[in-house]
């Protein structure tokens, strides 16, 4: 068992655990969370080029 440290408070927590049991941070994104994560940040990287090429 690994330990690792919470990105949110410091605390080292055991890498089989999917949240801090301090603060309750998530440790590990779920599959499903980051292809949500990736469709944001094309979105919002679409929306960027169209209002910049709107101006042109």
């Amino acid at each position: 068992m690994a330990m690792i440290k919470c990105r949110i408070c410091g605390k080292k927590v055991s890498s089989k655990v999917s949240r801090c049991p301090k603060c309750g941070a998530a440790l590990k994104l779920s599959i499903p969370g980051m292809i949500f994560l990736i469709f944001i940040i094309v979105f919002v990287i679409g929306i960027v080029v169209v209002a910049i090429l709107d101006k042109v």
